[in-house]
């Protein structure tokens, strides 16, 4: 869904305005905004300033539309023309919105210029009729079509052409994704210049997390919360200006926060600026597939000043420190290769893989190298996941200093999300303190992912409360259940088919398990998309596979749209090696780091089985609601 400022939509708002802000609510566009009752201060083209009800910021068309919502008996569209019976010499509402556009292109400042337009929706006779600036017009206007009629009117009309992908080359490629970013860069201004208020800035604090692999740094909007880790470690702010330099902040610091609060955006901001100081930096998670992003973004950086950033799991960011010394590099892939396990995702049971004799034989090579601390700065993310004592051991073998005095600093979800903790309700941070390792500690207390709506049926299923974000409301969680395999393959059909309809796009979706991920057939196709495991996902540019995962393998990623398949078992879900998970202490944390995977969308899934567990949850939690409201 969009972003919609403010959200949710005034109270005096007409009838009609409150159906277009509705449906715009659960269109597909990510990355448009939209701005409601918008007040553009007065210049000298408008002196006296111009509102509109809609300004319509879309990035990835470069266009900026200006729409005016009519609901007045006193104006008939009658053969292409306006007519006022009470005021014939006024202007007509198309004309006004041409002055806002006016108003609008002056106030943008921009050397690239967008593409703007305007358009009108009039409400009369319990009818919807939608005219553009060309005077073509759609009656009896289905409020579910207007986003598809404006982003056609903005690609065809308006030449909109960012949004072509197709028979790119890598170089037509690379430079389309730098005009869409400096097209964000622009309306990123102008949106700015219309939204003053700090409450309404904090609403869209996730604006541009979806753009982690982005050069532009200004594009960042980050919450308070998270300014002030970037301060506490001795970073600037990204709306900055200045050349980035190593400032003196806390060496070594812990900070924890929920599912969506922005974890790996800081992660990615702190490598980019500590790199372009001239550090050397690492960047280590838990997961190889967030890995595989973070090597995408390392792409955009700057080598200028022979720093880096380094980026990889346990099993593979070490290759990368063996790179100049080609025998340690080729025995290092032995042992890879010899343990092809330890590149997937960590699981609960994962010491017994063999973790423990291949990070010591690791370090025992790390320890030949002449330089073999290689690391200026160590960036940890997911780290709930990566406190056992073997993973720190290979940390304090990389890092300059070691892990006592080097510096460093962690990001996890040590109290919701540590669901492969070899010991159930063990506290990653018990582990970094029987380390012997000290460091400040922060935490982050913005949800910057999720919709008001996902984590109120969040709290109510798994009873782990996520932090707010301020008024970002969104469709309701939806709940389906089946009792036989080929029924969730219809269920998920259906879901499918109908989100394709409203212009979802196969990337801004997940199937996801709580379980294995076997009940997904992938021999067939969904809505025409063949399902991909994200394991085989190398090709992030394809649009034409639907992916699929277990929550494991999807832990520190998110997608506009979840859908969260609840497995057969009630009480345990089977993992690796047949090993039956208790219910409440961990499939719990299971369930809920599943469902905070989704942004603006969440539909969960369930066997039969589940019904009444998830029901009476609910039920407690709405009648525990009350009674302590009743106090």
């Amino acid at each position: 869904m969009p972003i919609m400022i403010p959200d949710p939509i005034l109270a005096s708002a007409s009838k009609a305005e409150k159906l277009i802000f509705n449906t715009f609510k659960s269109v597909a566009q990510r990355n448009w905004e939209i701005l409601h009752k918008v007040e553009i201060p007065s210049h000298a083209s408008s002196p006296n300033g111009v509102e509109i009800d809609f300004v319509i910021l879309m990035p990835d068309f470069g266009s900026v539309i200006c729409l005016q919502v009519v609901e007045d008996e006193s104006y008939e569209f009658k053969e292409g023309k306006w007519s006022n019976n009470s005021d014939p010499s006024s202007k007509s509402p198309l004309e006004r919105a041409k002055d806002v556009m006016a108003s609008l292109r002056v106030r943008s400042h921009s050397s690239q210029p967008l593409s703007f337009g305007y358009a009108v929706v009039f409400k009369n006779d319990q009818e919807l009729t939608l005219i553009t600036e060309y005077n073509t017009y759609c009656k009896a206007l289905d409020p579910n079509q207007v986003d598809m009629i404006l982003k056609n009117y903005a690609n065809y009309r308006l030449g909109g052409h960012l949004d072509d992908w197709d028979g790119l080359n890598d170089k037509q490629y690379a430079k389309r994704k730098d005009e869409r970013q400096n097209a964000q860069l622009i309306l990123n201004n102008l949106r700015t210049d219309l939204v003053s208020t700090s409450e309404i800035i904090a609403t869209i604090a996730t604006i541009f997390h979806d753009n982690l692999e982005t050069h532009h740094p200004q594009l960042l909007r980050l919450t308070d919360d998270q300014l002030k880790v970037l301060q506490l470690v001795g970073c600037q702010f990204p709306t900055e200006t200045d050349n980035p330099e190593s400032k003196e902040g806390e060496p070594r610091c812990v900070v924890d926060g929920a599912a969506g609060t922005g974890k790996t955006v800081l992660a990615i901001e702190i490598a980019r600026q500590r790199c372009e100081a001239g550090e050397t930096v690492g960047l280590l998670c838990s997961n190889p597939y967030l890995s595989r992003r973070f090597a995408n973004w390392t792409e955009t950086l700057s080598d200028d000043n022979r720093s880096k950033v380094i980026v990889g799991t346990p099993a593979t960011l070490p290759s990368q420190v063996f790179e100049e010394n080609q025998d340690l590099a080729a025995k290092h892939q032995q042992r890879l290769d010899a343990s092809s396990d330890l590149e997937g995702s960590l699981k609960l049971g994962y010491l017994d893989n063999g973790w423990q004799q291949f990070i010591a034989e690791t370090i025992e090579d790390l320890n030949t190298l002449e330089q073999r601390q290689a690391l200026d700065y160590l960036i940890v993310d997911e780290a709930q996941n990566l406190c056992d004592k073997v993973f720190l051991d290979l940390q304090d073998t990389l890092l300059k200093n070691g892990l006592k005095n080097g510096r460093w600093i962690m990001f996890g979800d040590f109290k919701n999300q540590n669901i492969v903790a070899p010991e159930i309700g063990q506290n990653g941070k018990d582990a970094l303190r029987d380390f012997g390792l000290e460091s400040e500690e922060i935490e982050l207390e913005i949800n910057c992912r999720n919709t008001h709506e996902i984590t109120e049926k969040t709290f109510k299923l798994v009873g782990i409360e996520s932090p707010p974000m301020l008024g970002v409301y969104g469709p309701h969680v939806q709940i389906e259940y089946f009792s036989e395999e080929k029924q969730l393959e219809g269920i998920l059909d259906n879901l499918i088919d109908g989100w394709k309809n409203r212009s979802f796009q196969s990337r801004q979706i997940i199937l996801l398990s709580s379980g294995t991920g076997g009940e997904f057939n992938t021999s067939r196709t969904y809505s025409g998309w063949q399902l991909l495991n994200i394991e085989k996902d190398a090709s992030p540019g394809k649009d034409n596979t639907l992916r699929y995962s277990d929550v494991y393998d999807f832990q520190g990623l998110e997608s506009d749209l979840a859908i969260l398949v609840l497995p057969q078992t009630e009480d345990q879900v089977q993992l690796v090696g047949g090993l039956a998970l208790p219910r409440e202490k961990h499939l719990r944390r299971v369930l809920y780091t599943g469902m905070s995977r989704a942004k603006a969308m969440l539909v969960i899934v369930a066997d039969e089985l589940w019904r009444t567990t998830l029901e009476r949850r609910e039920f407690l939690r709405d009648k525990l609601t009350e009674l302590q409201q009743a106090k």
